[in-house]
């Protein structure tokens, strides 16, 4: 009704309004700024709560597992698909001189539950940090995969059962930024498994029980790329020049074109046309989406170093003074056009922040490609996957994200594109599927061009892949 649609409408404005209102922090005193910032973050979740009432009586909204059993649970797994929930834990009075250590809980439809103890959590999240410092600066690392494979896989692989070939992998802290489906490739026994990824496992539950599924009848294809990022002054007065990305061009215009052979409906963003109120007025009506541009992620100390696709933020050091003020919904998200269409709001308003994205209703898409450096990263909370880009997403009703765990070069990221949309529009493969063979196919370009994993295992699949 009208009296809601209003609620929405001033519910998104204000979320438009504290993830501006963060990027002020530094201009001003600590203590105006805080004030502020508490009351815009009063007045959207009081905004939430008469949201709730009006849609759900009693004004709570429906746990979707909500007087599940275990058993029901695991009938929502098809007979060939597994669950892996990792998480960390620690060994209460027992002698324990490990500290924490990470475990696998293995669900499947057909057998009974599996645990796998997966070693010390230092142990565990060294090796997998010594892997990725290999791999980002273009090393195939391939004794560090193994010692960290021998981690993490060799048992808890064995605990599979026989008939699954598809998993799902729900990964905690260090092991999210991992590519979970590079770890079936190293033992014969599964290296035909298809390999996604979760936020949780109540993910699954809403991608089986709370969505429709099926592709939509006149899809609708939103790209962004070789976006126009102008330049700015920040709160403070300085100055804000955000590296542009020429090779996002090639890649948005060889998928219009490729999405144009499919008959779809092609809206293509590029130069000062990507503003944020364009972004957010097509973003509900597209079916797949693309944006190819930088990616944030502010963490508390430092941010990330120019690149490709990594974008030169201020670090706001008197709003890190307080950790009660950080909201991992705004520290994350999408660099957009400048220009006359970011509304005169400076640096802010050319950020698209996974505050605002949450409040959008994506249940029109099919999938979101985020071509953009570590999208897949965001704040860790254990057991409670990665609170960031990817997580805001899904919750808005997307069915899939296609993320980047690291910053991967722009060749061999527009021929794995490519070969992806290829695999899924004209060859009709599962989403996993499409992904695994174009990361083959780009790995395997001859010359051993693009062997080294920093080419293509980056990219990981999270939601539904099949």
């Amino acid at each position: 009704n009208a009296a809601v649609a209003g609620q929405v409408e001033r519910l998104m404005a204000v979320r438009a309004t504290i993830a501006s209102w963060y990027h002020q922090a530094g201009s001003m005193a600590y203590g105006q700024w805080k004030l502020k910032n508490n009351a815009l973050t009063q007045e959207k979740e009081t905004l939430e709560r008469e949201l709730a009432r009006a849609v759900s009586p009693g004004g709570r909204l429906r746990d979707i597992l909500s007087g599940y059993s275990l058993l029901q649970f695991c009938s929502l797994l098809k007979g060939n698909e597994a669950l892996v929930d990792v998480y960390r834990y620690e060994l209460i009075g027992q002698g324990n001189t490990d500290g924490q250590h990470y475990a696998a809980v293995i669900l499947s439809s057909s057998g009974p539950v599996a645990v796998v103890d997966l070693g010390a959590v230092a142990i565990v999240d060294e090796a997998a940090y010594s892997w990725r410092q290999q791999v980002v600066v273009g090393n195939e690392a391939s004794a560090n995969w193994r010692n960290l494979c021998q981690l993490l896989w060799n048992n808890l692989s064995v605990a599979l059962p026989q008939e699954v070939s598809q998993l799902w992998v729900s990964p905690d802290a260090e092991l999210t930024r991992i590519p979970w489906h590079l770890c079936a490739e190293t033992s014969p026994a599964t290296s035909k498994l298809l390999v996604a990824q979760l936020d949780s496992a109540r993910e699954l539950a809403y991608l089986r029980l709370g969505r429709s599924a099926g592709m939509p009848q006149h899809p609708v294809f939103l790209l962004a790329g070789g976006i126009d990022f102008g330049s700015s002054s920040d709160a403070a007065g300085d100055r804000l020049e955000v590296p542009p990305l020429p090779g996002t061009l090639d890649e948005v215009k060889v998928l219009e074109k490729l999405a144009q052979k499919q008959e779809m409906s092609v809206t293509l963003l590029t130069g000062r046309e990507a503003t944020k109120a364009r972004v957010l007025t097509l973003l509900p009506k597209a079916s797949w989406v693309h944006f190819a541009t930088h990616g944030f992620f502010f963490d508390e100390a430092t941010v990330f170093q120019a690149g490709r696709r990594a974008v030169l933020v201020k670090a706001r050091e008197s709003l890190m003074e307080s950790k009660e003020t950080r909201n991992p919904l705004v520290e994350s998200g999408l660099v957009l056009a400048g220009g006359s269409g970011n509304g005169g709001q400076g640096m802010s308003g050319r950020l698209l922040t996974a505050e605002e994205l949450v409040g959008l209703n994506l249940m029109n898409c099919e999938s979101m490609t985020l071509s953009a450096c570590e999208t897949g990263l965001g704040k860790e909370v254990t057991g409670q996957g990665v609170m960031g880009l990817r997580a805001s997403i899904m919750a808005a009703g997307a069915k899939s994200v296609l993320i980047s765990l690291w910053k991967i070069p722009d060749e061999s990221t527009l021929k794995l594109m490519e070969l992806f949309y290829t695999n899924l529009w004209v060859k009709k493969l599962p989403k996993a599927e499409a992904l695994h063979q174009a990361q083959v196919a780009v790995r395997d370009t001859p010359y051993e061009r693009f062997k080294a994993p920093v080419y293509w295992a980056g990219w990981v699949l999270v939601g539904d892949a099949w």
